[in-house]
């Protein structure tokens, strides 16, 4: 079997927390043993130190780990990212600034593209969606036609894969923005695992900039991401977004594992995503799977369980599987989705399929209602634009008196932590008592919604 690369930042801390040393040196732990003994793996937390780099750098220990990076993601660059994914949206949007005012995105793009945008005083225009399954998927065949229509945009930012592993086609919008000399930005935080489980949908193959959160699916800690860029020219802008939004302060042990992540994802290459996958297919087909109604998507490592069209409810199963040890990524209501990764073993899906069998055998809860599902490819009538509805003076009202009123926020539920409703769309009595009531809604102030003020 080859043997993995060298993760450069992993071995260098390593070797530093080895060592008897007197640390004169941020961070304030010291990195003592009885810090160590609670936090695990502190003695690596370190600064920039003479051996460690500097993220900022364009030389140094980290500058040549990025360098190793680029080499496996086959770009022109990666940026290591220890904000998480949306640090990397940021930078992105505001390269994308710099090219045009408004930005074409699907209306299932994360909040942070639509923070970025306020941010950056740019209009979104909506790429089209389709309902499928009870899911909204990107429908690129528009694109054209938009991008002809929308002399002022910078390009597309698309997601793929989004929350439930859906892929949008992306050798269309490749084509598409290349021939208008527009920029296709892709947030493939959920997809970092894609360039060795299915190099074919990756969105580095196809994007001029997207972002891995390489924390969501492959083993890394929590934050981690990279940014990709394959545009030689595009790249100096986002180093310049990524100077200003991400931290001068960065988490040594998640560069690292972010670092690790990657070269550990092409070490076990296909074969390993082969075999978790083959392992979520058995599940499916054996007995507890039978009496289940799973949906595939274009990512192998999600697995969607469909609980109305199994006869259940999903907030009582998922009750049922944590109550036996076994927790699932989210349920929106509908959908239990399950994600998966190289690390996953044999033994978790004994635990999932034994507790889906023994479920069965319960009084279980049948299903009554599918949470926010009914929301599912709303649209909202559009007052004014993005732009104008966020920078307007706002008042904060109640939702019995939100009807008809222009949100001037985005609001949403999480998961999948998507806007219903936009700023400048004016909310519906329904949505505004559905937000206000939810527990995992998004844009809610103490039982009150953003809305533009009256003659404004």
């Amino acid at each position: 079997m080859k043997k993995m690369r060298r993760p450069l930042i992993l071995e260098a801390i390593k070797k530093y927390a080895a060592r008897d040393v007197a640390r004169f040196h941020m961070p304030g732990h010291k990195g003592l043993d009885e810090f160590e003994e609670i936090f695990n793996g502190a003695k690596t937390d370190i600064t920039e130190l003479s051996f460690s780099g500097n993220l900022s750098s364009e030389k140094g220990l980290i500058a040549d780990a990025e360098k190793q990076m680029a080499e496996v993601l086959g770009s022109f660059a990666a940026h290591i990212v220890t904000d998480g994914s949306s640090c990397a949206i940021f930078a992105m949007v505001y390269a994308a600034s710099k090219r045009g005012s408004k930005l074409i995105i699907p209306r299932i793009s994360h909040k942070s593209v639509y923070n970025a945008l306020k941010l950056f005083k740019m209009e979104p225009v909506f790429l089209p969606c389709v309902e499928k399954d009870g899911m909204l998927i990107q429908d690129v065949s528009s694109l054209g036609r938009i991008l002809n229509k929308e002399k002022k945009a910078a390009g597309v930012l698309l997601t793929s894969p989004d929350y439930y592993g859906n892929v949008p086609f992306l050798e269309i919008a490749a084509d598409e923005t290349r021939k208008k000399g527009k920029l296709l930005l892709i947030d493939g935080a959920h997809g970092g695992h894609l360039k060795y489980a299915a190099p074919h949908l990756y969105a580095g193959e196809f994007a001029d900039a997207w972002v891995d959160g390489v924390h969501k699916t492959l083993p890394s800690l929590t934050q981690a991401a990279v940014l990709g860029v394959n545009d030689e020219d595009l790249d100096e802008d986002i180093a310049e977004g990524l100077s200003i939004f991400r931290t001068t302060s960065p988490s040594y042990p998640i560069m690292a594992s972010a670092e690790f992540g990657v070269l550990f994802a092409e070490w076990v290459g296909a074969e390993g995503f082969r075999r978790v996958a083959d392992l979520a297919d058995k599940l499916i087909d054996g007995a507890a799977g039978r009496k289940y109604k799973f949906v595939k998507t274009a990512d192998r490592c999600k697995l969607l369980l469909d609980c109305p069209a199994s006869g259940l409810d999903a907030a009582a199963l998922v009750k049922y599987l944590e109550k036996h040890g076994v927790y699932a990524e989210f349920s929106d209501g509908r959908y239990i989705v399950f994600m998966l990764s190289v690390c996953n073993v044999k033994e978790d899906f004994d635990m999932l399929r034994k507790a889906l069998i023994a479920y069965r055998r319960t009084k279980f809860k049948k299903a009554e209602n599918v949470g926010n599902r009914p929301f599912i490819g709303f649209e909202p009538t559009r007052v004014t634009t993005y732009t104008e509805a966020v920078n307007a003076p706002y008042d904060l009202v109640l939702p019995v008196n939100a009807e008809g009123r222009t949100a001037a926020d985005n609001f949403g539920f999480f998961p999948p932590c998507y806007p219903v409703i936009t700023a400048g769309e004016a909310f519906t009595k329904e949505l505004a008592e559905a937000l206000v009531k939810a527990d995992d809604s998004f844009g809610v102030k103490d039982g009150r919604l953003k809305v533009v003020r009256n003659g404004q």
